[in-house]
């Protein structure tokens, strides 16, 4: 069985990892800003930045006005609407328009990958006017992740002047590295283990 000192150091491994976790930041990485439209299913790579903080990394033009701000953090991406504006539904059998931040990556941790997301938002987000009859209201299932990125369905939604929209991003280490995570912790504690002089070598000095 193992002893404390075993055991002591699987602890410090593993928490020494998961303060890492905690404390993991995109600011420096390199992402891709995506838009992806219901009206053809068509998939447009609308900038490519590098994440500052602090800093706006993207601004949303139409017709030479600013519609929204991309702010991306640490941790987190944050879309506030500069003047309002709204993603039109299409009858169009496509998914419904979505923007999305891809190729997240924290940078010298490449173990890590996204594992959750939350959403902080304004109440006045409401399905625009062409929306069909009792389309479901702006909530938090409007995000959704994979590894190394965020989906924001945008559409088809209307953002009014002075709205936000906050996704805070939680990051955990990938499968294989959980897995080398935990044998590496044992392994620490074998070699305790094999260091610490038993009782009958301590009775000798």
């Amino acid at each position: 069985m193992f002893c404390v000192r075993s055991w002591l150091a699987v602890a410090l491994v593993l928490a020494f990892f998961a303060g890492s976790v905690q404390a993991a930041s995109i600011v420096g990485d390199t992402v891709e800003i995506w838009g992806v439209a219901q009206s053809n299913g068509g998939e447009t790579l609308r900038d490519t930045v590098v994440v500052v903080d602090p800093g706006i990394e993207y601004t949303a033009t139409i017709v030479q006005t600013d519609i929204y701000n991309l702010d991306i953090g640490p941790s987190s991406i944050v879309l506030d609407t500069l003047s309002g504006w709204f993603s039109p539904w299409f009858n169009s059998g496509f998914p419904e328009t979505t923007l999305e931040v891809r190729d997240i990556d924290v940078p010298g941790m490449p173990g890590l990958v996204i594992g959750g997301v939350s959403m902080i938002f304004s109440d006045t987000i409401v399905p625009e006017a062409g929306a069909p009859l009792n389309y479901p209201a702006f909530s938090s299932s409007n995000v959704s992740f994979t590894d190394h990125s965020v989906i924001l369905q945008t559409g088809p939604y209307s953002f009014p002047t002075g709205s936000r929209v906050q996704i805070d991003i939680t990051f955990v280490p990938e499968p294989g590295t959980a897995t080398l995570l935990v044998f590496g912790g044992f392994g620490a504690a074998l070699i305790v283990r094999r260091r610490a002089p038993s009782q009958s070598q301590k009775s000798q000095f």
